[in-house]
């Protein structure tokens, strides 16, 4: 394979990782336990089983299930607002689109993959598998140092990157809030970097390993071919 395009692959199977272990925070068993562990009754309305469900409600609202029960209303205390529909929606369209090009990618990287496979390239295999596993660890990482010093500042940086500003801020006792409160995206990032760094290191591992095994191989190769030179004494 040519260099540009195995580094090409690299980036796209990198990339494939990201997309992948980001679609583990969305598993309804995910986003119900965390909700359960962190929705805000305390300044609530609604006590710890609404909102738990609720939680679980706009999981699936967001994915595209328009039947829900939360209560849609001028107050957002109570209900979800004009203002928190607009934003659910503009989140739906943000994961539709992360899924859309997850999928693309699973194509394309698999396909190219198995290509890679059929021509016994087990090195070039290794490479990609190495390489597309540093990138995003390195990411996981940084992401994860920067998570933990400032959460927050984080938090509002990926919103201003992805939405309009001034349609994603909510008061602290409104029911949006209340449902999702920092607690539960703090532990969807740690979800999401644990899911990103377990499938980094075992592709980074297997493409070691794969490498290591090529070098080997074309290392025994070599010593059977190269005439043996003996000395008499």
């Amino acid at each position: 394979m040519h260099k540009v395009a195995q580094v090409i692959l690299s980036v796209l199977f990198a990339l494939w990782l990201i997309g992948a272990s980001f679609m583990v925070v969305l598993l309804p068993p995910v986003t119900h336990n965390l909700a359960n562990a962190t929705v805000n009754d305390a300044v609530s309305v609604y006590d710890h089983a609404t909102l738990v469900q609720y939680a679980d409600e706009g999981r699936a609202y967001v994915l595209g299930d328009e039947e829900i029960s939360v209560p849609i209303g001028a107050d957002e205390h109570t209900s979800w607002s004009e203002d928190v529909v607009s934003h659910m929606l503009d989140v739906r369209a943000v994961l539709l689109g992360a899924e859309i090009v997850t999928l693309i990618l699973t194509v394309v990287v698999i396909g190219w993959l198995l290509m890679l496979v059929r021509r016994g390239r087990a090195k070039e295999l290794g490479s990609v598998f190495f390489v597309g596993g540093v990138i995003p660890l390195v990411l996981a990482l940084v992401l994860g140092l920067v998570g933990a010093l400032n959460f927050r500042a984080l938090f509002s940086a990926l919103h201003k990157l992805l939405f309009v500003d001034g349609t994603w801020t909510f008061s602290y006792d409104s029911l949006l809030i209340c449902t999702y409160p920092t607690q539960f995206w703090v532990g969807m990032g740690i979800v999401w970097v644990v899911a990103l760094v377990f499938l980094s290191v075992f592709f980074l591992v297997l493409g070691f390993r794969l490498k290591r095994s090529k070098e080997l191989l074309l290392r025994r190769a070599h010593l059977r071919r190269s005439p043996r030179h003996f000395s008499r004494g």
